[in-house]
C-alpha cells in the first residue's frame, strides 16, 4: 500500500473498469433519453463493446515484447477520453438522427477501452517481483478497483438523475480519464515494486 506503483495500478484498473461498466449499464438509457429508438440504442451498446475486440487481440503480442507500456496506456486512455468527449457532445446536442457522430463516439470508446483492460492486467502482473508481491498487488488493484467501479456506476446514474443531464455525467468520465491516463503512464513504466 505504500508504493506509488501499486496506487497507479489500482487507479488505472479501477477507472478503466468503471468506464466499461458505466457504458454497459447506462449507454442505452443515455441514448433513449434523447430520442434514440430502444432497439438502435441496444445496437450501439453492442457496437461500443464489440468493435474493439480485434484491438485487444492485436495488442497482446506487442505488450509481451515491451518493458514499458506507458505510451500504450496513455494512448488507449486518450482514445477513450476522446470517445467520451464526443459522446457527451452528442448527448448535449440532443439530435438522435446524427448516427455517424454516435458511431464515431462508440468506436473511439470501444477501441480505447478494449485496449486498457489487457494493459491494466499487464501492469498488475508485471510490476512486482515474486508471486507473493504480485498476489498482493493483484488483490489490491482488482479488489479496490472493482469497488471503485461499482461506486462510479451508481454515482454517474445518480448524478444524471439529480441534474437531468447524461451529457454532464459523461464529461465526468473524461475528467476521471485524465487520472486513468496518468496512472497508466506511470504504472506502465519500466519500474517495479521493491
Amino acid at each position: 500500500y505504500g508504493s506509488l506503483i501499486a496506487w497507479a495500478s489500482l487507479g488505472f484498473f479501477g477507472i478503466q473498469s468503471m468506464n466499461f461498466y458505466v457504458m454497459l449499464s447506462w449507454l442505452p438509457t443515455m441514448l433513449i433519453s434523447i430520442g434514440v429508438d430502444p432497439g438502435a440504442a441496444g445496437g450501439f451498446l453492442g457496437l461500443a463493446t464489440a468493435i474493439g475486440i480485434p484491438t485487444a487481440m492485436l495488442l497482446a503480442p506487442v505488450m509481451n515484447r515491451l518493458k514499458s507500456i506507458s505510451w500504450l496506456a496513455l494512448g488507449a486512455s486518450l482514445l477513450t477520453m476522446s470517445g467520451f468527449t464526443s459522446l457527451s457532445l452528442f448527448l448535449a446536442a440532443g439530435n438522435p438522427n446524427n448516427t455517424l457522430w454516435l458511431i464515431i463516439s462508440c468506436v473511439l470508446i470501444s477501441v480505447g477501452q478494449t485496449a486498457t483492460f489487457p494493459l491494466s492486467l499487464t501492469v498488475i502482473s508485471t510490476r512486482a517481483h515474486g508471486q507473493s508481491k504480485t498476489t498482493v498487488l493483484s488483490a489490491m488493484s482488482q479488489g479496490w478497483g472493482y469497488l471503485l467501479s461499482g461506486i462510479g456506476v451508481f454515482a454517474i446514474g445518480a448524478f444524471a438523475v439529480a441534474t437531468g443531464s447524461w451529457a454532464t455525467g459523461v464529461m465526468i468520465l473524461v475528467f476521471t480519464g485524465v487520472v486513468q491516463a496518468a496512472a497508466g503512464f506511470y504504472g506502465g513504466g519500466n519500474r517495479y515494486i521493491k
